[in-house]
């Protein structure tokens, strides 16, 4: 089957090529408003970015689609998503 990878879905994993989070993955756990919110891996904190900025960067192949992330990994990513969220 195939998916469309340019499309945010909960538990997709992408990572950063440029820019002040290069290297970094990126963990897609839900929208707010006009926001998108990922974990960030390795540091394991939020990171919140508005919708267009994500568009362009999609598009832009700033943020490369990597996978989906295991069903296990997902429940966990997002707990500490929720978690981090918590103690702001």
């Amino acid at each position: 089957m195939f998916w469309n990878k340019k499309k945010l879905r909960v538990g997709r994993l992408y990572a950063c090529l440029t820019g002040t989070y290069a290297g970094a993955f990126l963990i897609y756990i839900r929208t707010r408003k006009d926001e998108h919110g990922f974990l960030r891996s390795p540091e394991m904190v939020n990171l919140w970015v508005p919708k267009k900025e994500v568009d362009f960067a999609i598009e832009g192949g700033i943020l490369e689609f990597v996978t989906d992330v295991p069903a296990f990994t997902k429940t966990v990513a997002a707990a500490k998503f929720e978690e981090n969220e918590l103690r702001l």
